[in-house]
């Protein structure tokens, strides 16, 4: 069954209905979706997932179940009913999605051991196989599952550890020696450091009157209002906490997300940035620079694919050319912006902590002065301005009309408006949603 088809029935089906009194909002709370989602849907706008086709399917037998239905509206209940039993059974089942997506990359295990923590933290939207081009919308929970948890419980038992022992070995210092703790000293200057100081806790924070084994603990003790049995049990991997201190947990030490704690091994910068403001707004500002070039690059290149022969862009693709010091192992566009990228964080970030193992492509941009640098970047600026300029953009959205179809239009739409506002699309829906991928793929 086509969407355009469901949506027709859809249609067919509410106005059988409205006609015996049970009009869209009725409808809505006897079959537990919501009257926007229900006039979107018969209006094509978006379409129902798995979870809400079975809603409708369910309310549309129980009508049938009812002596003396008028026999139009049986006539139309039996229609969508059969329709929505035609896609429900052409959709995997809920589970065979997930496995699907496995089953899709058994061969690559680096990519399946990211696949399946990101499964289990409910981070894909979309899943879209390019080789077949074919996809489908993930149904996402709003919490992480309890047996999801315990699969995840050595990591979290670590975790917790890694950051009481964090706490208690920087509580040990003086404000006036804390500059002396050896494992960030490289990465530090001195206000740093009491920043540092003064947002771990320390003894005198607490109303005590002998010394206690581990701050650390009495400070999520204090803060979760747990026992220290309980913290105990989560140090030693015996129990797990309930969700109510999970998110107090995360709130406490500013880290965000479902698999916070869970779904990967915190480092030492890690727990720095969870009592530094500074270093952490400056990660995170960073990590938003770097994806707003990534859904650049890909603006470019959708500008390269539909309008390549155009006389400005072929000017633009010449200055890039010209401009890539060395040449990259992707894609022209994507050597460039990394390049830039590279450029700019090797002056913003400290060297000594890139080595050749690390981050090799660093290296030889550490080794550039800072004259070669700030000309390299000077002309590179130019270039990058003169990629989303409104000219480019009118090009590009003029080409749009006449040969994009509806989700290509809708997804160079949304491209265009994150881009004007300083914004970013994250990748893995520029790489995953098939409205993206119907725009560009590599």
């Amino acid at each position: 069954m086509t969407n355009k088809k469901l949506s027709k029935e859809l249609d067919k089906f509410l106005m059988a209905l409205s006609k015996v009194g049970l009009n869209t909002k009725v409808t809505a709370e006897m079959s537990g979706v919501s009257v926007h989602s229900l006039s979107n849907w018969r209006q094509g706008k978006s379409y129902p997932n798995q979870s809400n086709l079975m809603k409708l399917r369910d309310y549309s037998l129980s009508l049938l179940s009812i002596r003396g239905l008028q026999s139009e509206v049986r006539e139309c209940a039996v229609s969508f009913f059969r329709e929505v039993e035609i896609t429900l059974r052409d959709m995997p089942r809920i589970g065979e999605k997930e496995e699907k997506i496995l089953n899709d990359h058994h061969s690559n295990q680096k990519a399946l051991s990211i696949l399946v923590r990101m499964l289990d933290f409910n981070q894909i939207d979309t899943y879209l196989n390019t080789d077949t081009m074919q996809g489908f919308r993930i149904d996402k929970q709003n919490k992480i599952d309890r047996k999801t948890q315990r699969n995840y419980k050595k990591t979290f038992s670590e975790n917790l550890n890694r950051l009481i022992n964090f706490i208690d070995e920087g509580s040990d210092y003086e404000r006036e020696d804390i500059a002396e703790w050896s494992l960030f000293s490289g990465d530090l200057n001195e206000d740093l450091f009491l920043e540092l100081y003064d947002n771990l806790p320390h003894e005198e924070d607490f109303d005590i009157i002998k010394k206690v084994p581990s701050i650390g603990e009495l400070w999520l003790e204090t803060n979760l209002g747990v026992s220290k049995t309980q913290v105990k049990s989560w140090r030693e991997g015996k129990d797990f906490p309930n969700e109510e201190n999970l998110e107090q947990l995360k709130k406490l030490v500013g880290t965000k997300g479902k698999g916070a704690f869970l779904g990967y091994e915190f480092s030492e910068s890690d727990l720095l940035h969870m009592f530094l403001k500074a270093p952490r707004l400056e990660a995170e500002n960073r990590a938003d620079k770097a994806e707003y070039f990534e859904t650049l690059a890909f603006f470019t290149n959708v500008l390269f694919k539909y309008c390549g022969s155009n006389e400005e862009v072929e000017e633009l693709r010449h200055l890039i050319e010209e401009n890539l010091i060395s040449e990259g192992k992707s894609s022209l566009v994507k050597s460039f912006l990394d390049e830039v990228w590279n450029l700019r964080v090797s002056r913003e970030i400290n060297r000594d902590s890139y080595t050749d193992k690390n981050m090799p492509e660093m290296i030889k941009y550490f080794e550039m002065t800072d004259d070669e640098v700030e000309y390299a970047l000077n002309k590179d600026y130019k270039v990058v301005d003169s990629i989303f300029s409104e000219e480019k953009v009118n090009l590009i959205e003029k080409f749009s009309e006449e040969h994009f179809d509806v989700e290509q239009k809708e997804a160079l739409s949304e491209l265009i408006s994150q881009l004007r506002l300083g914004k970013f699309i994250p990748q893995i829906r520029l790489r995953l949603e098939p409205k993206f991928q119907k725009l560009y793929f590599e």
